[in-house]
């Protein structure tokens, strides 16, 4: 479906209380220390050089410049850089064909009863909608919900209560998350027997390579099979 930019913009957070982040240079998986790992230059949006660190116990790794940024810059910076994705038309993540993906595996779950249907299903960090939007092809209705951008399809109104939703995605979500809390907020949202889909890069090892296609503006969380298992 064909999507107007020009709505695009920061969603109403007048509901939303306050959040205050505090990075202090200790890993928010496992509390062991992060060290210095290498820098990156980005020379746009007001932003030079970004320092990322790294915990010397379970490998986890963290954009340092950008956790330490203000609120407000942080939400700024989040507008500009999704709605600039939006108004693209390439697609260099193949974020298409894992919308496709989410959106059968969902059905599939739905169909062979993984999913209690007797609570809605909410898409967290949904951006636009996409997912809903895949879903509804499917004939399947699915909330979208986005802290940073206005979702146009499904969209969810006021904030998500605790343990109200059968089945709560987060796709490529938990690597722009700032706290460990906003992921345990997350989870909560799920209803007792319900279901958390992530989706997540989760390689081997974390390169120290500017040139690694993740490291872009607005991830800030990487993550490796041990630091999981630490969760």
């Amino acid at each position: 479906m064909g999507l107007d930019v020009r709505e695009l913009g920061p969603r109403d957070r007048s509901n939303s209380s306050d959040k205050n982040y505090s990075y202090e240079g200790r890993c928010m998986v496992c509390n062991g220390n992060m060290q210095y790992f290498f820098s990156k230059n980005f020379d746009s949006w007001g932003l030079t050089s970004l320092d990322y660190e790294k915990c010397d116990d379970c490998g986890f790794a963290v954009c340092a410049t950008l956790l330490r940024m203000s609120d407000k810059d942080w939400e700024t910076l989040n507008n500009r850089f999704h709605t600039e994705i939006y108004q693209g038309t390439e697609d260099p993540y193949n974020r298409a064909g894992r919308l496709a993906g989410q959106a059968a595996a969902i059905d599939i779950m739905l169909e062979h009863g993984l999913i209690t249907q007797g609570l809605p299903l909410l898409d967290w960090g949904s951006g636009t909608g996409d997912l809903a939007a895949e879903l509804l092809e499917r004939e399947r209705h699915m909330f979208s919900y986005d802290e940073y951008i206005t979702p146009l399809v499904n969209r969810f109104s006021g904030i998500p209560q605790p343990e109200s939703f059968s089945l709560v995605t987060a796709a490529a979500v938990f690597e722009h998350l700032k706290d460990r809390a906003e992921l345990d907020a997350i989870e909560r949202l799920v209803a007792p027997q319900g279901v958390l889909g992530v989706h997540l890069l989760i390689p081997r090892e974390i390169p120290a390579d500017p040139s690694w296609i993740y490291y872009c503006l607005c991830i800030v969380l990487f993550t490796i099979g041990k630091a999981c298992a630490d969760c």
